[in-house]
């Protein structure tokens, strides 16, 4: 099993996000945390939130799922191979 944490932030643009992946077998299981206008962004929250989302996508093994929306972020499991289809996406967070 491998984690990794990416962190993005737009030119300009006070918004940071978080990416956290799991790779565990042939399944990355990711989850991502966003920060808006008017919090103050902490790396280690942000952190948390998003290690958080991406224990629960693989603590409930989706089955079949590629990504859903939740009130507070993007938590999904697709398979390895889609991890620049992931990462792509996570760049276009706004």
């Amino acid at each position: 099993m491998i984690e990794q944490i990416r962190f993005s932030r737009r030119p300009n643009k006070p918004k940071k996000n978080t990416l956290f992946t799991i790779l565990d077998g042939d399944s990355l299981y990711y989850g991502i945390s966003k920060c808006n206008k008017t919090d103050a962004w902490n790396r280690d929250e942000g952190v948390k939130l998003a290690k958080a989302r991406a224990m629960s996508a693989k603590s409930n093994d989706y089955v079949n799922l590629r990504s859903f929306v939740t009130k507070t972020g993007l938590v999904g499991k697709c398979p390895a191979k889609d991890v620049v289809k992931v990462l792509q996406a996570f760049r276009r967070i706004r």
